[in-house]
């Protein structure tokens, strides 16, 4: 079956947007690319004043809540480890403010006092389960107490009576620039917070610098130049780190969302499809036919489903005058009407432990015992029977089913021989049940009181019986496929409503969405997901040492990816260079080497950028591999680092003038006074503090994997306690080996590498979770994604695809039938009328199975033919035992389209039928038979719609349809007779027919016929060989493509079921395929006579 590719189903998107700021906010469409979600570009390094003062955010309240609690354990993490630092911060600082002498000042007690409220911090904060707002009021304590902290380290005097020496502006400025950092970089703080609480610590140290520093004026405003600088590049790094970081995390958040959105609404159209499928095919067959759709076995011959049942009974009731009936119906009437009576039928089965197998046209074919063996099946399908009674006057039973009654009805000789060929033919006795006279056929509806009236006419009849169903005050039967397109939660809450708010809701439909929305379903099943992955272990996929992903194909693709801040790195590199420089400058003595070393590095920065500018532009292939930007990481941190580290070779002793007479005495509380040198080089501590700014470039590289950073963070560090050491720094200053003041350079690097290495293992471990929870959710999208084509081709093979899609549409106004009225429609009936003498029941064939099984070879190459591109537009309705049943022009069209359309769906349907003689041709020479076909043809005006409600069918009905079976029925072998309308359109497109004459039809009296012999001209010539020789037709099953794209495997499906009830073998199925897909075609055993 052909026809558009069905539509997406609807699903509401979450929008996501910037946090509203005083002058602009993002407009919903450009919400997605402008705040922390999906398209997150490489935002421009310039341009972060706007990222500060709009911080990002979900507008959506409920998504942002959600984003909180993702994240609550690894800011949970981030938070220990701020904690961790600070703690060993205090701790160092107490003990060297403990051995540094004895004398009590308020500096030296503010130490263990923070240090024990951090630990006080770190206690409360590693318990086990932490709700988001505890963890956001510990942050603030820490953040207030790290304040408090930092304001004590300022360079003023606090010490009692001058007891502590006198105030340098450098002083506390290691201390406030890692409080700083940390607060940027591991508190998980908002980012307006951090940027105020690192700008009032700077702010802080400057005032309290500039008035309580003793020094030369002149020198003091170089200083205090100096120190913004420091502070500037301090925060200017966390600023980067802190936005990116949140940029990151939000959009691989919203990533994963996005996907489960995603696979949530696959979920739902799956499971759609799934309740399609089950209502059209028993559940077991449906799941071993769609288990080899999936994965096709290799195989010779189509697979077959057939299974054998023993001792079952058949009914099968036909409505008499119904296509009389039908005449006085419109097209919606019609559907209507056989819905409500075939669906009180399925209600009948049901109660009566029968199965519905088939409706052929106006007939209705169930069986009990199937599925689930009964050993009362022949009394299930005589309640059935008399159930219906009402309807088809009487229950007609062979003496076999009477035998298995055990006299419990009462019955009467039925003379079945008498009527019928094959009865006579096998000598089987047949009877009619006599049914009792108080059986209630509705609720509230008794036989017995209803009197015999005066005999009204069948138009009469008809007419009444129509106004009957419009009433439906006793029964109203189910719409087809109801249970697909709402869910259990859907029917209650419709159970609920009043009518008026069912008269509301026709014009609007947004109450329902908003008591229910699919994004707050999705936010939903986050949660829960959220809530399972707090008692998982974060690190059950990666690798606890080097952070790597245990499986290799998931690190390589990590790997690919690419950073798109790593531009804005190496920008802001050029502008902490050139800040570098400036203090450089300011403070520090010059030296050749530094300078050229200092102008190399902002030229290979500026080259850098240039040549990263021009890959992005031009997106040259592999151009910023994760190797290409770790190398480039590593050397701009090391040329950077060696500049600072330059200066601080500037300051070593060889290059100061040891001969020099001043000195600095340096006296002590206790009395003892200290004598030491007056170092020329008197900005050493600048130098040491820009070695520390120096290593600070590693954290703004955050898409390079932690371990090269911590390799290369060992290694400067290293160096810079060799070199500190080398340089006499701790002698000059006064002290010997004890004297503690001299390792605060050691201590600073130390601690600021310590904050560098947990800072850059937590955001490896940040990106490489995100990473890996977005592609989880992206595979298992992918793979409902898979499960949904998948559904696709098996039900485009059980239905067209316009009635499937209108069946999976989540449209209210889906709700009702499914019919069309069709004014120009082909019908084809194709039997083997010589194939009832082939089928016998022997032990060597398997009771029957191999007949079946060739027939079943047959009709599959029959549906083969169907995936010619030129057969797109012919439908195939249904086989019938050993007929085939195909339709063309049941696609929706209207205008000029359909009018034109007629001779071109009338030519290719003939050709088909020319082609069945070949494909059958080709059939015989491989198997030894000599099977027949038998083709009729009619155009008309036809009623397609989907009836039944528990297996619902697609089926199409009307004169045409009729004309179009008694066309084939009385036929010829090896002729195909069209009607007299047929051979008017087909000879004006070159086909040659034989006047046959007129010919007598049940219904319809005297018509005239044609054989239809074959094309004469064309460019493809469609000439039926009529003689016996055998022929190869070169028509091959392989690389047959779907719809959709894929090859489909050698499967067609006959839903069905072998049965034996007295009267031989039946074959049972109730299976509709496609004809552009692969084709599942059904056997049913009893043909519609």
């Amino acid at each position: 079956m052909n026809g558009t590719d069905m539509e997406e189903i609807p699903f509401q998107k979450v929008k996501t947007k910037r946090k509203k700021c005083c002058h602009c906010c993002c407009s919903p469409p450009a919400a997605a690319a402008a705040g922390a979600g999906a398209g997150l570009g490489d935002p421009p390094p310039l341009l972060l004043l706007d990222a500060i003062a709009c911080e990002d955010e979900f507008d959506c309240k409920e998504l942002e809540a959600l984003f909180q609690s993702y994240n609550l354990k690894l800011e949970q993490t981030s938070t220990l480890k701020a904690l961790a630092v600070l703690i060993v911060l205090t701790a160092s600082l107490a003990l060297v403010e403990l051995l540094s002498g004895p004398s009590l000042t308020i500096s030296k007690g503010s130490h263990p006092v923070h240090c024990i409220i951090f630990l006080s911090l770190f206690i409360v904060t590693n318990v086990k389960y932490l709700q988001v707002t505890q963890l956001q009021q510990i942050v603030k304590l820490t953040l207030l107490f790290s304040f408090t902290f930092s304001f004590l380290c300022c360079p003023f005097s606090l010490g009692a009576y001058g007891m502590e020496p006198p105030s340098a502006p450098e002083q506390g400025m290691w201390q406030l620039m890692l409080v700083t950092f940390v607060s940027y970089s591991l508190l998980p703080v908002r980012t307006l917070l951090a940027i105020v609480f690192g700008l009032v610590v700077s702010v802080s140290h400057l005032i309290v610098t500039a008035t309580s520093v003793s020094t030369k004026r002149q020198r003091l405003w170089r200083t205090l130049v100096a120190n913004a600088i420091l502070f500037v590049s301090v925060n200017l790094y966390g600023v980067f780190v802190r936005i990116l970081t949140e940029r990151a995390q939000r959009k691989a958040f919203l990533q994963a969302r996005n996907c489960i959105e995603d696979r949530l609404r696959l979920e739902d159209e799956n499971e759609k499809q799934e309740r399609l499928l089950m209502s059209l095919l028993p559940r077991n067959v449906a799941m071993e036919m769609k288990e080899d759709f999936l994965k096709p076995p290799e195989r010779i011959f189509h697979k077959i489903y057939i299974q054998r049942h023993d001792n079952v009974s058949i009914l099968f009731a036909d409505i008499v005058g119904f296509t009389s009936l039908a005449s006085q119906c419109t097209a919606q009437e019609l559907v209507k009407l056989l819905n409500e009576l075939f669906g009180k039928f399925d209600e009948l089965a049901t109660e009566n432990h029968c199965r519905r197998i088939k409706i052929l046209g106006d007939c209705y074919y169930c069986v009990s015992g199937l599925t689930q063996p009964k050993t009362d099946h022949a009394h299930c399908c005589v309640e059935m029977g008399l159930d219906m009674i009402d309807t088809i006057t009487k229950v007609h039973i062979t003496k076999t089913t009477l035998e298995c009654l055990n006299g419990d009805y009462e019955v009467e000789p039925g003379y079945g021989h008498e009527r019928n060929s094959f009865l006579k033919k096998h000598n089987i006795e047949t009877y009619f049940i006599v049914p009792s006279h108080r059986r209630k056929i509705f609720p509230g509806l008794i036989l017995s009181d209803i009197k015999p009236a005066k005999r009204m006419k069948f138009k009469t009849v008809c007419y009444l019986l129509v106004q009957l169903m419009h009433c439906r005050k006793m029964f109203k039967a189910e719409i087809p496929f109801s249970n697909v397109m709402t869910c259990e939660d859907d029917d209650k809450r419709r159970a609920l409503r009043t009518a008026s708010e069912k008269l509301r809701n026709r014009s609007s439909f947004s109450t329902n969405v908003v008591y229910n929305t699919p994004g707050t379903r999705v936010n939903r099943y986050i949660s829960r997901l959220i809530e399972a992955r707090q008692t998982e272990s974060e690190m059950a996929d990666l690798n606890f040492i080097t952070l790597k992903y245990k499986q290799i194909e998931r690190e390589n693709k990590y790997h690919q990816l690419q950073d798109e801040y790593f531009t804005s790195a190496v920008v802001l590199s050029l502008i902490l260079a050139a800040l570098f420089g400036l203090v450089y400058l300011l403070i520090i003595p010059q030296s050749t080497i530094v300078l050229v070393l200092l102008v190399f590095c902002i030229c290979f920065l500026v080259a850098c950028i240039m040549y990263l500018h021009v890959t992005r532009v031009q997106c040259f292939p592999g151009c910023l591999t994760i190797q290409i930007r770790t190398i480039l990481c590593i050397f701009i941190v090391i040329l950077i680092y060696s500049v600072a580290q330059g200066c601080v070779v500037g300051c070593m002793p060889w290059v100061w003038n040891t001969n020099s007479s001043s000195s600095i005495v340096i006296i002590s509380p206790g009395g003892t006074n200290k004598t030491m040198n007056e170092l020329p080089c008197d900005t050493a501590h600048y130098a040491f503090l820009s070695c520390v700014v120096g290593t600070l470039t590693l954290a703004i590289f955050l898409r390079v994997s932690s371990l090269p950073k911590m390799i290369l963070l060992l290694f400067v560090t290293i160096l810079y306690i060799v070199i500190l050491e080398l340089s006499g720094y701790r002698k000059a200053v006064g002290g010997g080996s004890f004297y503690m003041r001299g390792y605060e350079p050691i201590l600073a690097i130390l601690l600021f590498s310590c904050a560098l290495a947990l800072h850059s293992r937590q955001v490896d471990l940040k990106l490489r979770l995100d990473y890996l929870w977005a592609v989880q959710a992206e595979e298992e999208r992918d793979d409902m994604e898979r499960v949904k084509l998948d559904n696709k081709r098996i039900l485009f093979n059980l239905l067209p695809a316009h009635v499937a899609q209108h069946f999976l549409m989540s449209n209210p106004r889906n709700m009702d039938l499914y019919y069309q009225s069709y004014s120009q429609v082909g019908v084809m009936f194709a039997s083997i009328p010589n194939f009832n003498d082939f089928y016998i029941e022997l032990d060597g064939n398997n009771m029957g199975v191999e007949c079946l099984r060739l027939l079943n070879e047959i009709i599959a190459d029959f549906d083969e033919l169907m995936d010619k591109e030129y057969y797109k537009d012919i439908e195939k309705i249904k086989t019938i035992g050993s007929t085939y049943m195909a339709a063309v022009g049941l696609v929706p069209t209207s205008g000029t389209k359909a009018k034109k359309s007629i001779f071109s769906h009338l030519s290719a349907l003939a050709d088909f039928a020319i082609e069945m003689f070949d494909v059958l041709d080709e059939i015989n020479y491989q198997s030894y038979n000599d099977f027949v076909l038998r083709v009729g043809i009619n155009v008309g005006p036809v009623v397609a719609g989907v009836i039944g409600a528990r297996r619902p069918q697609y089926d199409i009905w009307g004169n045409t349809v009729n004309v179009a079976s008694r066309m084939d029925s009385t036929g010829v072998q090896g002729k195909i007779q069209v009607t007299e309308e047929v051979q008017r359109i087909l000879k004006r497109c070159s086909y040659e027919f034989v006047c046959r004459g007129k010919v007598s039809v049940k219904g319809k009296g005297e018509m005239l016929t044609y054989f239809l012999e074959g094309k004469a001209n064309g460019n493809n010539p469609q000439t039926r060989s009529l003689n016996l020789e055998r022929k190869i037709y070169p028509y091959g099953k392989s690389n047959i493509q779907t719809k959709l794209g894929t090859s489909c495997p050698s499967v067609s499906s006959v839903a069905s079921f072998t049965v034996n009830a007295g009267l031989g073998a039946v074959q049972v199925s109730a299976t509709h395929t496609n004809q552009t897909l692969h084709y599942l075609p059904s056997v049913p055993a009893v043909k519609e006579a």
